[in-house]
């Protein structure tokens, strides 16, 4: 993952653990039972968006990335710059398109665990 270094990788992956832990989000963002710096989803797309996330996913090509890895960092970018959070974070957690961002979010921490 060489467009990104070291701190900036190590930052996404944390990001992305919170976006793929919905214990972490019921205690964080709607119990706020403790501070996290993700404390709630704006702030998570914010620092992903600080770390180069989305300009790392939209530069990810076939001669360093396979196509499913491609496919699994555009898709999580797409539907994370397109998800519009519900006034009430309670609600996110049943929704269809926020538990498939959570599934997607642990596929691409799995592609950077690899």
């Amino acid at each position: 993952m060489s467009f990104l270094n070291d701190n900036q990788s190590t930052a996404i992956v944390r990001i992305l653990e919170k976006l793929a832990n919905r214990k972490f989000q019921e205690d964080v963002w709607i119990s706020q039972l403790y501070y996290n710096e993700v404390l709630n989803f704006d702030e998570a797309v914010n620092l992903l968006d600080d770390y180069l996330f989305f300009d790392f996913a939209e530069s990810l090509d076939k001669s360093t990335h396979s196509s499913e890895e491609i496919v699994l960092f555009q898709q999580l970018s797409k539907e994370l710059t397109e998800y519009e959070e519900p006034p009430n974070p309670r609600t996110m957690q049943n929704d269809p398109r926020w538990i498939r961002i959570t599934q997607l979010a642990q596929k691409v921490l799995n592609t950077f665990n690899a």
